[in-house]
């Protein structure tokens, strides 16, 4: 018998739960998704890796904006840091992959910094936490270089990725 191959989103793919939901039974689903998402696409592949900017945070607040993107990760000058600058419900929030106290916030009024450092993640450690989180991306240290890192899922299902390496 052979089985013909389909096309799966996982946005196409709706689980039903009857009763209550426990945590555990949304992780297992969303496990389940993603499984199933690469048997029907195979494993997940990067497909465009893209440079980070040179900016302070204020600058890349703006040209996050008008690029028209949820994020932009960038290296400050100021500090070396390799920062990410992503919108919130109410403004921006600015992660540095070393978070010191001692900097000077943002001069932005609607810029927030997080006090938490980007986890240390392996590229593949990366995309399982978008697929299993569902966010649309993940910022971290790379676990070999620790070089501040972005994957993102695009548009046509496929990974693109952000790094500060050149």
């Amino acid at each position: 018998m052979r089985h013909r191959p389909i096309a799966l989103d996982p946005a196409d793919v709706q689980i039903k739960i009857r009763g209550g939901v426990r945590p555990g039974d949304v992780r297992r689903a969303r496990q389940t998704v993603a499984e199933l998402s690469r048997l029907a696409h195979g494993e997940p592949r990067i497909v465009r890796v893209l440079s980070a900017v040179r900016a302070v945070p204020d600058e890349a607040v703006v040209e996050m904006d008008q690029l028209d993107h949820d994020f932009l990760l960038f290296v400050d000058p100021v500090t070396g840091g390799d920062c990410l600058v992503h919108r919130t419900g109410g403004g921006y929030r600015l992660v540095r992959l070393d978070p010191r106290p001692e900097l000077p916030p943002p001069t932005c009024a609607a810029v927030s910094v997080a006090t938490e450092a980007a986890p240390r993640l392996s590229v593949a450690a990366a995309v399982e936490r978008l697929e299993l989180g569902g966010f649309p991306y993940v910022f971290f240290a790379d676990a070999g270089s620790g070089a501040g890192q972005v994957v993102y899922r695009r548009a046509d299902g496929a990974y693109g990725l952000v790094t500060t390496l050149r």
